[in-house]
């Protein structure tokens, strides 16, 4: 007695124990559930120490670059208009206070500054602040719009009626969170005749993970439905239905709790594993039932008719599942984890439905009542002369007969598949994972209409030495590089420090065309780029050029992310670097997550047919040890082939592209197509060793092992069916292509196989089989192949604004005038440090009011000689002039925010210069001991909107100098962070002589340094002009 058969005796004798300890284990594994946690990141289907998604990742790193949603607004009436454009702020303003979103990274038309000139004055601002109210003020914004190549088609249409906001996220999985919430404040502030749309690769991905849960929990139960019913109709009787029921159940159960338990994630790939496993797992199910059916009609009794009917149904049942589970499992020879995953859990599953069709499927008929077993098969007609005995007794005596016609119908039919396989092209896109009506696609093709593109890739320029990016002629290079990325079609707009340094060249030299170039120095490039940081954030730089200035990051957007349209780029720019090639010491990488995603769909292609070829050759070694024929060996492969063949042939003639789907199912093929061709030749093979007849042998086979067969077929081809209805296309590929190729092999096994036995004729007889030691051989290749006590701020007798005014006098007018050497450190979140020095001038004009300031820079070289002069004004704007050397420039600076980054750190203008303490609500809060020092803990919270909605600052109770303050954003989380590390007494006045402010968020921070500080000097209000900026008096800077 064999193991299987002795796994059976104790399943019918102790059927209770089988049925409890299986429910046992399958609660045991649905435990693991509530830990489930998704992943649809396409990064993710490459190890991760794939050499692109490593370099990506760092990418990232360096140039923080985050991933992106897309928001366009469209007003068919026009978007610039007091109506239109008001809430269109509004929105903007909310957006920034949603959870996730990186505020500083935020690209609109109220937050990304436009540099222009006119009148000697340079203007650094954003496009729209306030309302305007006149048609000229709004024809002003598009047009500077327009001029500016870095806003032109990426946050306005060329048709001023849409808008747009690159949203960045912290995360990928926060994509679909963000979105809805963006989405209902967009509902809420803009007029019901403007539209809006969200795009981008995040948002679909993370779309996608949330309805791929939602489809499992639609179409898996319909699925089971569907098999139950089908099983009803072929059976029927109800009787067969719990055995069915409890097998599908528990394997899906069993293996996803697996899945689960083990750590891994579930992405696109493992959601498809309950649909695919329900109708597997009952193949074994239904033979047993059906063989059963008919030994039960002859002997009357559950136990001998159990076991005779599973007696010659072992050896093909552990066959097909042993080849079915390696057909699934040499998915762990791809490239890609997630699919590694897949295939070998389905493997586990299939495993479990085996031991659970020998073991619970007896148990279950055991513990059924022998009345409903006689009323249910006892008191029905015979299978003979059923439906599918109408139609298969026919086809057998005609593919017997007819064998010559078959085979050569079989031959086109093999021709018909290889001619459509030449037609596939290999293509892919996530947002293609939704059905065309969905919103996501309907907002791919609307915004990548009006704008630049929503699909981003990445370019990076890396020069072999320190600073040289800066050179001239590599920024022509990368100037001239990106105007023919430019000149492909998908390629919609490109961005990069090369567009920085031409933009300011041109505002500087009130926009005469001829400056639109890349200035002729180096020295002037470093000083225009000092330009620009100083206008603008201290991360705005740090994304196109790194702190060493040997790497740029160039920002392409595509108006479409087919890998195939990535691949056509990636060749567009690769023949002009031939024709062109780089500068010397310079070398050019592609990145992004649009070209990651061509990665893995070259890895996929290779991995599957990898993986195809290695199941195929595993799958073959098995038949020869099965069989212990080479000639029955070669015959169990032509159904799959078929199969396989006209499936993926149709796919190509039907126009439909090779995606991830179509992949994952080449190798899935494997196991389920050579099923029903293994079950026919150990049927005929017994039947024709009894009988000697070959013609008998055919016969036999188209009465209970081809019904059998043929409910196998319908259950599984009608099983996948269910996929059809989700609103996700690669389940409804998943769906049309497996129940297409169960089709083909039900057809290929017994259309064909009677055909090929009949034509070889008396070769079957005589069953060259191998010795023993050739199956052992066989099987050597198989496993060859596999191998203190705290200050109360409440007892001191002073006001909240007591305090920060005299914090303010404290902390920025101590004494008359000052004069310092300061050094200021910019280290970015990777630890990278970028040091200034610079001679630091002020002197008060009015007693805790107006002010003048002169900034004379030594380094780095490329700054040396610049000079920055500042009149601070109470209750208006500062006036600011900069003097660039490298052209002999003076330029008055517009500067209406005070907030913006002062000369690219960390610190803002108000923050060196002062904030009116008039401008905030404080609130003594409590009181601390910070290093020693007694504070007020007072809180701030801004009278009008700015870039913080709440300050705490620990205010020194003995000097009024800040200690530290806490800077609070519009999600109310900390964002950024002052500290004062040293405090002197200079010439008698309390001095914070090093500070820090660090940006929490970004990661990033500036240390200042205060050195060799001279208070009252004798500085006059007249020597703050324009004639000391060229040339300052030798004692100021030395």
């Amino acid at each position: 007695m064999t193991m299987m058969e002795r796994l059976t005796m104790f399943s019918l004798d102790r059927p209770k124990t089988v049925l409890g300890i299986a429910v046992l284990v399958t609660v045991l594994f649905a435990t693991q559930f509530p830990k489930v946690e998704t992943d649809t990141d396409p990064e993710n289907m490459l190890d991760a120490t794939q050499e692109d998604r490593v370099y990506y990742d760092e990418l990232k790193e360096e140039f923080g670059i985050r991933d992106m949603l897309v928001v366009g607004i469209v007003d068919e009436q026009g978007i610039f208009r007091a109506e239109a454009l008001t809430p269109i702020a509004r929105a903007i303003q909310e957006i920034v206070k949603v959870r996730g979103v990186v505020i500083e990274d935020i690209v609109s038309l109220t937050t990304t500054n436009n540099v222009k000139s006119g009148g000697g004055l340079l203007e650094i601002r954003p496009p729209l602040t306030g309302t305007p109210t006149t048609e000229e003020a709004f024809a002003q914004i598009r047009a500077d719009i327009a001029e500016n190549p870095f806003l032109h088609e990426k946050i306005a249409s060329a048709d001023g009626t849409a808008v747009a906001i690159y949203v960045p996220i912290q995360a990928k999985d926060m994509s679909y969170r963000v979105s809805n919430e963006i989405q209902a404040i967009l509902d809420r502030e803009l007029l019901p005749r403007q539209e809006y749309h969200l795009a981008g690769l995040p948002v679909a991905e993370d779309t996608f993970g949330h309805e791929m849960f939602v489809q499992m929990a639609v179409v898996a139960p319909i699925t089971f439905m569907v098999v139950l019913i089908l099983a009803f109709l072929l059976f029927r009787t109800g009787i067969f239905l719990l055995p069915l029921a409890l097998t599908a159940m528990f394997a899906v159960l069993w293996t996803m709790g697996l899945l689960i338990g083990t750590g891994n994630t579930l992405h696109i790939m493992s959601s498809m594993i309950p649909v695919f496993l329900m109708p597997i797992a009952i193949l074994d199910a239904v033979h047993i039932l059906s063989e059963f059916f008919d030994k039960y009609r002859e002997r009357g009794e559950v136990r001998p008719a159990i076991m005779e009917a599973m007696k010659p149904l072992y050896r093909p049942m552990f066959m097909t599942s042993l080849t079915s589970g390696i057909g699934f499992a040499s998915l762990a020879l791809a490239d890609i984890p997630p699919v590694r995953v897949f295939g070998l859990f389905v493997a586990f599953g299939i495993a479990a439905a085996w031991i659970l069709s020998i073991t619970l499927v007896p148990a279950a008929i055991s513990l059924t009542s022998e009345e409903r077993l006689r009323k249910a098969i006892l008191s029905r007609k015979t299978d003979e002369g059923s439906a599918f005995d109408r139609v298969l007794r026919p086809l057998g005596r005609f593919t017997y007969a007819r064998a010559h016609v078959v085979i050569l119908v079989a031959i086109g039919a093999i021709a018909f598949g290889v001619m459509g396989l030449m037609r596939i092209e290999i293509n892919d896109n996530p947002v293609k994972w939704f059905r065309p009506r969905h919103p996501l696609r309907v907002a791919d093709r609307v915004l990548n209409e009006a704008f630049g593109g929503t699909y981003m890739a990445d370019i990076v320029l890396e020069s072999d030495r320190a600073d040289g990016i800066k050179d001239p002629a590599v920024l022509t290079y990368l100037a001239g590089a990106q105007a023919h990325l430019e000149s492909h079609a998908t390629v919609g707009k490109t961005s990069s420090v090369a567009d920085i340094v031409k933009r300011i060249h041109l505002v500087l030299r009130d926009n005469d065309p001829a400056y639109d170039t890349i200035p002729e120095t180096a020295g002037a490039v470093g000083q225009f780029l000092f330009l620009f940081e100083s206008s603008g954030g201290p991360g705005d730089l740090a994304r196109f050029l790194n702190a060493d200035g040997d790497k740029a990051h160039v920002w392409v957007q595509m108006k479409a992310g087919d890998n195939s349209l990535m691949q056509e780029v990636v060749a567009h720019l690769d023949a002009y670097v031939v024709a062109n090639p780089l500068p010397d010491g310079v070398s050019l990488h592609w990145s992004g997550m649009t070209y990651i995603n061509m990665i893995w769909q070259g890895l996929m292609v290779s991995g599957m047919l990898k993986a195809v070829l290695g199941s195929f050759a595993v799958v073959f070694i098995l038949m020869l040890v099965e069989f212990r024929s080479l000639f029955l060996a070669l015959l169990s492969m032509i159904p799959l082939t078929l199969a396989i063949l006209l499936s993926y042939g149709l796919i190509g003639w039907a126009g439909k592209e090779y995606d991830m789907p179509i992949a994952v199912c080449s190798s899935l093929a494997l196991g389920l197509a050579i099923d029903f061709a293994i079950h026919f030749l150990h049927r005929f093979r017994e039947r024709l060793d009894e009988s000697g007849d070959l013609e008998d042998a055919c016969d036999h086979m188209f009465g209970e092992p081809a019904r059998a067969i043929s409910r196998n077929a319908v259950i599984v081809s009608l099983g996948f069916l269910p996929l059809v209805l989700s609103t996700l296309t690669p389940y409804v590929t998943v769906g049309l292509f497996f129940a297409m190729l169960m089709a083909f092999s039900t057809a290929a096994t017994l259309a064909l196989l009677p055909s090929l036995l009949k034509a070889v004729g008396g070769r079957i007889y005589r069953r060259k089989t191998m010795k023993p030691t050739a199956a052992t051989i066989g099987l050597l290749l198989l496993g060859a192949f596999l191998t203190a006590a705290p200050f109360d701020a409440h007892a001191a007798d002073i006001s909240a604004d007591e305090i920060m005014t005299k914090s303010h006098d404290a902390f920025y007018y101590a004494a008359d005038d000052m004069k310092t050497k300061v050094t200021m450190s910019l280290i970015d979140d990777g630890g990278s440090t970028r040091e200034r020095v610079l001679t630091l001038l002020r002197i008060d004009a009015t007693e805790g009011a107006d002010q003048k300031y002169f900034v004379y820079f030594h380094r780095p070289g490329d700054v040396r000689d610049m000079t920055f002069m500042v009149w601070k004004r109470a209750g208006a704007a500062d006036d600011r002039w900069l003097f660039i050397p490298a052209v002999d420039l003076i330029r008055r600076i517009s500067a209406d925010d005070k907030r913006s980054s002062f000369v690219g750190s960390d610190f803002t203008y108000e923050d060196v210069s002062g904030r009116a303490p008039s401008e905030d609500t404080h609130t003594v809060v409590r009181g601390e001991t910070v290093d020693g020092r007694d504070a007020h803990v007072v809180e701030s919270v801004p009278k009008e909107g700015v870039d913080f909605t709440r300050k705490l600052t620990w205010v020194d109770a003995e000097t009024f100098l800040p200690l530290k303050e806490e800077y609070y954003d519009a999600q109310e989380e900390l964002a950024r962070v002052f500290t004062a590390d040293k405090i002197e007494t200079v010439d008698g006045v309390p001095t914070v002589v090093e500070r820090t402010m660090a940006n929490v968020k970004a990661g990033h921070r500036t240390e200042v340094v205060y050195a060799e500080i001279e208070y009252d000097g004798g500085l006059e209000d007249g020597d703050f002009s324009e004639r000391n900026m060229r040339k300052p008096p030798r004692g100021w800077t030395r």
